[in-house]
């Protein structure tokens, strides 16, 4: 049932896009965009999904999980090409403190997708008559 839920494309270009988006927002600025990264393409993820608040929900959560270890990989080759090494096992807790939220993030994200792919497939448009 979960695996027939499970889309593989939206989860592929999420995954894309959201590694994308951290590379270049931790290039070009000090800001970190990651949660606002997070939460914007899970929603694209849940709304190209659409089919439910579930299926919205578990491919959330699927990218999030994904997304999420791809994010702090990157991070702690960052943290050891830049000679942090020695402090990754102080920074591991905030590593995994925010892989959970960005979990979390992206599964929220997920069920605002599918809310509004369901709310846009329910309307039905009039045409407006002009006389």
């Amino acid at each position: 049932m979960v695996k027939e839920m499970i889309k593989r494309k939206p989860l592929i270009i999420g995954l894309i896009t959201v590694i994308a988006f951290y590379v270049v927002t931790n290039i070009l600025s000090t800001l970190d965009a990651t949660i606002t990264t997070f939460l914007a393409i899970g929603i694209l993820v849940g709304f190209m999904v659409g089919e439910n608040y579930l299926a919205g929900a578990i491919n959330g959560a699927l990218f999030g999980v994904i997304g999420a270890l791809i994010v702090a990989l990157i991070l702690v080759v960052t943290y050891t090409l830049y000679g942090y090494g020695a402090y990754l096992g102080l920074v591991a807790t905030q590593l995994i403190i925010s892989c959970v939220l960005y979990i979390i993030v992206a599964v929220v994200g997920g069920v605002i997708g599918a809310q509004v792919r369901i709310e846009t497939d329910s309307k039905d448009v009039a045409p407006e008559v002009k006389s």
